[in-house]
């Protein structure tokens, strides 16, 4: 009787713990969750007109493949994300070089977009808070 009370405490042990969607021995755990972003976007074109301005989304943050995360701008259209690998230290390094950032706080995060080429090109700067 005890042997099954033991082996059923340790399978409601193992669910409970490694059935969860968020998984609380990974780093990136803390991190993750809805986010307020206030996005600063700067653009040019050739010729000299350039184009600035504010806006405001409400997204995500997700876990990625191993060792990134998904950061999901606006959650009205969560197919368009952002894919970066994270250290452990916080910091965010997204593909092809054009996107970094970093996690200044468990609650805050800080995301640069940069994108130039033949007759244009712009940059975004991200500050998103956690809910």
């Amino acid at each position: 009787m005890n042997r099954k009370l033991f082996f059923s405490f340790i399978l409601i042990l193992s669910l409970s713990i490694f059935g969860c969607k968020k998984n609380p021995f990974d780093y990136r755990t803390k991190y993750l969750g809805d986010y307020d972003f206030t996005v600063s976007y700067t653009s040019w074109v050739m010729g000299g007109t350039v184009t600035s301005g504010v806006y405001y989304k409400t997204g995500r943050i997700e876990y990625g493949e191993k060792g990134q995360v998904k950061v999901i701008i606006d959650a009205n259209t969560p197919q368009y994300y952002h894919v970066f690998d994270m250290d452990r230290n916080g910091t965010l390094t997204g593909q092809g070089g054009t996107s970094s950032g970093e996690f200044e706080s468990r609650k805050k995060v800080h995301l640069s977009f940069t994108n130039n080429g033949l007759g244009g090109g712009g940059s975004q700067d991200i500050i998103g808070t956690k809910k």
